[in-house]
């Protein structure tokens, strides 16, 4: 079952562009969140090759922008996720002030 402000997966890059401001530039995905102001988050899956990122994104009271892949702190600034197909599973969390 998915809940409110989740998505089970996305394969079409219109799609994820559209709704999730997700946007791809070659080995890269630049994550802009765009997630209407009564949505607390959004999770979804993107494959890319044989490798899968799950990516959650919410918001904060007390955050500031924060990007983590893995449990490593990204560039929040540019909300980079560089991707890689090795065949395993990648954690993505977001967070955004509310």
């Amino acid at each position: 079952m998915v809940a409110l402000g989740e998505v089970a997966a996305v394969s079409d890059d219109e799609v994820s562009t559209a709704l999730l401001g997700l946007q791809r530039h070659g080995d890269n995905r630049t994550v802009t969140p765009c997630i209407p102001s009564h949505w607390p988050h959004y999770a979804m899956s993107y494959r890319y090759g044989d490798t899968t990122y799950r990516i959650r994104i919410q918001r904060s009271p007390d955050a500031t922008a924060r990007l983590t892949v893995d449990g490593v702190d990204a560039d929040a600034d540019d909300w980079i996720i560089t991707l890689r197909d090795d065949h395993l599973d990648h954690v993505v969390d977001g967070w955004i002030p509310s």
